[in-house]
């Protein structure tokens, strides 16, 4: 078997009513800093589901018990930008800057480990804040 014939689709599957991808994590697993546009999303051994592909993870089939585990963090701030547009009720501010992450997976049979953070390239990063809908004002 090839890499290429390996598929993995890891997440903590959907709540009663339906939210996809959303768990709980401890609130010091993320520091955030709007003002200067930096932040830090940390977990370890986060429990998770394989479910092999995006649309079985949806019906929600068969399925084996992973772990994940991940550091992302938004540091060198580039620009702080301001987008207002009352016709569609949408409101942003936030700050550009470089993003780097270390990942993990582990199950039994199967451990992916990515490159060292330092070997990340950012190609569009942001920290901020949004206000579209009822909450614009």
């Amino acid at each position: 078997m090839t890499f290429k014939d390996n598929i993995h689709s890891y997440d903590p599957g959907s709540s009663l009513n339906g939210v996809v991808w959303t768990t709980r994590v401890l609130p010091d697993s993320v520091d955030i800093d709007l003002r200067n546009g930096t932040g830090r999303f940390s977990v370890e051994d986060l429990k998770v589901s394989d479910w092999f592909s995006l649309s079985n993870g949806f019906r929600q089939g068969k399925h084996v018990p992973a772990t994940v585990s991940f550091d992302v963090r938004w540091d060198t701030p580039l620009e702080q930008v301001r987008i207002r547009d009352p016709q569609v009720g949408f409101r942003a501010e936030h700050v550009e800057n470089q993003a780097t992450i270390e990942w993990s997976a582990e199950q039994e049979g199967f451990q992916f480990i990515s490159d060292p953070a330092e070997t990340s390239t950012s190609t569009d990063s942001k920290v901020g804040r949004e206000r579209n809908g009822v909450f614009f004002r």
